[in-house]
């Protein structure tokens, strides 16, 4: 919990100035992890008098600055130079390396300098705070932007040069990378409004979510990589409108049945996928009024009550263990099927299980084996073929 607090702070300071220094997270650090502040801090003693180790030959250490002199920033919105402090991430590399700093692994930390007389460390920062912490000075790789850049592309300039260099550094998320993506992309003229990831992102702002959680009163949206499938799924079925419009519905069936928690792309691909598959059905569907109700809609409605009657919630219904491997969407398609299925019949919702064992087949016997399929739709109250002794017609009776 302290390393999720100490990562919303930084967020939550970053609203009213996006720039940090590493003696505010290391002060923040102590604050909430004294403990593992205080062992590292402990290791780092050994640079003191050395002022670090493995010096690169001819290295002129005079022109080496302190490290406490950086800056960071942790720009929230649209493109993200840097991210948040990860005081796991920064304790493992001085564990590792057991206190001691070598500046020939480190290389020198890399700042950006901005026309408006603001600088970034746009790389290296985790590696700046342990120099901080170590109480040394480093070698600064420093980049100037053009004199007639703005903010907004120095911050884009950055974070490309930060992709492209960060094999070694920690790992960036798929929610990162699509952010950054989404951001080079409305920067360049050829692009159009329907590309795949400036609709999603479109998409996601307009119902408040977000895939990285750093933009305040949005809530987290998980699985950005499985959210472009589902789309690219429904684009092989609908039109470019109808695509935005059913991701919509389906993300707010998910948002108004569980409320203020975060959004699975796990459940929302799953209904993304049954979704045209039902559609072709054509079936009829009532609400507890008996008026004419859509599938989405129904889904919904068996959504909250399942919430409401047991406290049902999104993983339950996910359940990434029992799924079949490589077929997760499909699998947790048929459970949500099956479920709903039981529970419209049972609530008097109609005479019958909208999904007979042969409509159920039909749904899902091109992508699931046939027995998974029969141990869901074994119902006695299906529907069974006859065929008529004057026209001999089949009908399901």
């Amino acid at each position: 919990m302290s390393q999720q607090t100490i990562i919303s702070e930084q967020w939550t300071s970053a609203e009213t100035n996006p720039y940090r220094t590493p003696e505010e997270d290391l002060k923040l650090w102590k604050k909430y992890q004294r403990k593992k502040y205080e062992e590292a801090k402990k290791l780092c003693e050994i640079n003191r008098e050395t002022g670090g180790f493995d010096f690169p030959m001819g290295a002129d250490t005079s022109k080496w600055e302190d490290a406490t002199n950086l800056t960071k920033d942790l720009h929230r919105d649209g493109v993200c130079p840097q991210r948040p402090f990860d005081p796991e991430h920064l304790y493992k590399m001085i564990k590792r390396a057991n206190g001691r700093f070598s500046h020939s692994q480190s290389g020198g930390i890399h700042r950006a300098y901005r026309p408006d007389g603001t600088s970034n460390t746009w790389d290296d920062y985790h590696t700046s705070l342990f120099a901080a912490l170590a109480g040394i000075k480093v070698p600064i790789i420093k980049f100037k932007h053009n004199d007639d850049a703005t903010l907004e592309e120095c911050r884009v300039k950055e974070s490309e040069m930060f992709d492209t260099k960060n094999g070694k550094s920690k790992p960036v998320g798929k929610d990162q990378t699509f952010e950054k993506e989404v951001t080079q992309l409305k920067t360049k003229k050829n692009v159009t409004h329907k590309n795949v990831k400036i609709v999603l992102d479109d998409i996601l702002s307009s119902m408040k979510l977000c895939p990285t959680g750093k933009q305040k009163d949005f809530i987290k949206f998980n699985g950005i990589m499985q959210f472009e499938i589902a789309y690219k799924q429904l684009q092989k079925h609908y039109e470019f409108d109808e695509v935005i419009t059913h991701t919509k519905k389906i993300l707010s069936v998910q948002m108004k049945s569980f409320p203020n928690k975060d959004v699975s792309a796990y459940f929302h691909e799953a209904i993304s996928f049954i979704l045209p598959k039902v559609r072709d059905l054509n079936l009829t569907l009532k609400d507890k009024d008996d008026k004419d109700i859509t599938f989405l809609d129904s889904l919904q409605e068996f959504f909250i009550a399942q919430h409401s009657a047991n406290g049902t919630e999104v993983g339950f219904y996910i359940h990434t263990n029992e799924n079949i491997k490589n077929r997760s969407k499909e699998t947790i398609a048929l459970r949500i099927i099956s479920l709903w299925n039981d529970w419209y019949f049972n609530t008097g919702r109609g005479k019958k299980r909208p999904i007979t064992k042969k409509r159920g087949t039909s749904l899902f016997s091109d992508v699931l084996p046939l027995w998974i399929i029969d141990a869901h739709f074994k119902q006695p109250d299906e529907t069974k073929e006859v065929t008529c002794p004057e026209c001999s017609n089949v009908f399901e009776a």
